[in-house]
């Protein structure tokens, strides 16, 4: 769906209308047609419709109280979406993402919302790729990552250094365990998920941390790396 900010006609917009993609980078704002992906049903996503699915079902059944404190939440923190404007969720929203996250780190539901703020961030101090190893690490700046903490892991594959534009291209590579020390090797999950390790692609990697008593991430930290031979 795609955000706008109305003006004399509309000011700004991102997003998909129709068949048309909305979108901007240094140059300005632009318009593109877009394609219809095709539908391909994989286990990673089958998982995460059912992390949704079970977050959903799992506020369905909280008490009213309960429910109450996450509206409550929701009011208190509103978010910022993508440009730049301030928006505030439902609880019910807050609760499912929380949650949905949680599922996927292998945790519990947490029924009542989070008492302490989103973890900081971590930088990612190095990553390395090498096509004829097979390897592939990420070194963050916390190190470990602290009780409680994960990495939640990203990246996006391309062919070329001068693509930078990414950010509808990452999937999910690994949620580690909580107080992970670096360096992460990631090869086995990097090359499940995005084939074979060729010498001169770029990967771009995205990490957040994700608190496991709250469900909560933190800002992300980017970083991309040419693949060694």
């Amino acid at each position: 769906m795609a955000i706008f900010t109305p003006g004399v006609a509309v000011g700004q917009i991102s997003g998909r209308v129709g068949g048309t993609v909305f979108a901007h980078n240094r140059g300005g704002a632009y318009m593109r047609n877009g394609s219809i992906p095709s539908i391909v049903m994989t286990q990673k996503a089958m998982n995460y419709k059912g992390y949704l699915a079970a977050a959903s079902q799992a506020y369905a059944n909280l008490t009213d109280a309960k429910a109450a404190a996450w509206r409550e939440y929701a009011a208190n923190h509103p978010i910022t979406n993508r440009l730049g404007r301030s928006h505030t969720l439902s609880g019910g929203n807050w609760f499912v993402a929380c949650n949905a996250r949680l599922f996927a780190a292998g945790k519990n539901v947490q029924e009542l919302p989070p008492n302490a703020p989103a973890p900081t961030g971590s930088l990612i101090v190095s990553a390395a790729v090498a096509a004829g190893a097979s390897t592939a690490t990420i070194t963050l700046s916390k190190n470990p990552t602290g009780d409680n903490k994960h990495a939640w892991i990203r990246a996006a594959r391309v062919q070329s250094g001068r693509i930078t534009n990414v950010r509808n291209k990452f999937t999910e590579i690994k949620i580690t365990g909580a107080n992970e020390a670096s360096p992460i090797n990631i090869a086995t999950e990097l090359i499940a998920e995005l084939g074979s390790l060729q010498a001169g692609d770029w990967y771009h990697f995205e990490v957040r941390l994700l608190d496991d008593n709250t469900g909560l991430i933190s800002a992300a930290a980017i970083l991309a790396v040419e693949t060694a031979a």
